[in-house]
């Protein structure tokens, strides 16, 4: 089991791959910890494998962590990704079924957005979100979507879709979302139930917060 972390830029510092790792720890018996990242190993907890910044394509802003995807991202087995805005509630892998495929990229279903002004044809926004992932490393649906971007198209996604979400999405790429327990957002889904991790996505969070 992996859990997979991407630490690009100045947004949140290290503390919060390091908080995240050690609430995991606290739920989980046994898992490997990987961040891939711009800055150096010193700055992460001992227990975190550090894989630096792979180099060309040059990638910015939330467009790193699709690499995680590619398949000569050092990494085998199964994997969870988690943006650093989140909080652990309790094992993510036990919320997946035993029937769960992981040869296929699975992201969080993101309901509130089932509406008129999202569901219009020629809405850029979708029903979706990655600020959690689920995959099989090196699985052929999965290394896809990392192809499919890397391609000669690569610079105009970018300037098109301006998020990973709305890539996923409108490129019509391998995906399947996540069961409705396995996360909630404190923005739109202020009930608990039970869910194995919490997400703060779209909000400023400090990490005081998350303590």
């Amino acid at each position: 089991m992996n859990f997979v972390f991407c630490k690009f830029g100045s947004k949140y510092s290290t503390d919060y791959v390091n908080k995240l790792v050690m609430d995991l720890q606290l739920v989980v018996d046994s898992a490997n910890f990987i961040c891939y990242t711009d800055y150096n190993d010193e700055q992460f907890l001992p227990e975190i494998d550090v894989v630096h910044n792979l180099g060309r394509p040059t990638l910015k802003r939330v467009w790193p962590k699709l690499r995680l995807l590619s398949a000569d991202f050092p990494i085998s087995g199964k994997c969870v990704y988690l943006d650093l805005d989140t909080v652990v509630k309790s094992n993510p892998f036990d919320a997946l079924e035993s029937d769960h495929d992981w040869s296929t990229l699975h992201t969080i279903p993101a309901p509130w957005k089932h509406n008129d002004r999202y569901g219009r044809i020629n809405s850029y926004d979708v029903t979706h979100h990655s600020s959690a992932m689920v995959w099989e490393a090196g699985a052929s649906n999965v290394t896809k979507v990392w192809d499919h971007f890397n391609g000669e198209y690569r610079d105009y996604f970018m300037r098109k879709y301006v998020g990973i979400d709305r890539f996923l999405a409108h490129e019509n790429l391998p995906l399947k979302p996540l069961p409705s327990n396995f996360a909630r957002s404190t923005k739109h889904q202020q009930e608990d139930c039970g869910q194995a991790i919490v997400t703060f996505e779209e909000v400023d969070v400090r990490l005081s917060d998350l303590v």
